[in-house]
């Protein structure tokens, strides 16, 4: 589902799998050893665009109700 925000963590680094692993729709793809930074980035990023995507389409939803009823 788009809805759900996937961040692959791994010990591989094989640059095949982690092509596939962003195709099939993995947002991040981390490999370790990786920093408690980098995990929180990866998390908190996705999760900012999401709620923005929300204040968008009730922004844009609260447009055309108005506009629409004149």
């Amino acid at each position: 589902s788009k809805d759900i925000i996937c961040i692959m963590l791994t010990a591989l680094k094989d640059v095949k799998f982690t092509v596939k692993a962003m195709q099939n729709g993995a947002y991040n793809y981390l490999t370790k050893p990786f920093s408690y930074a980098e995990l929180i980035s990866s998390v908190k990023k996705p999760i900012e665009i999401n709620e923005r995507k929300k204040i968008i389409e009730n922004l844009m939803a609260e447009i055309k109700q108005k506009y629409m009823q004149k």
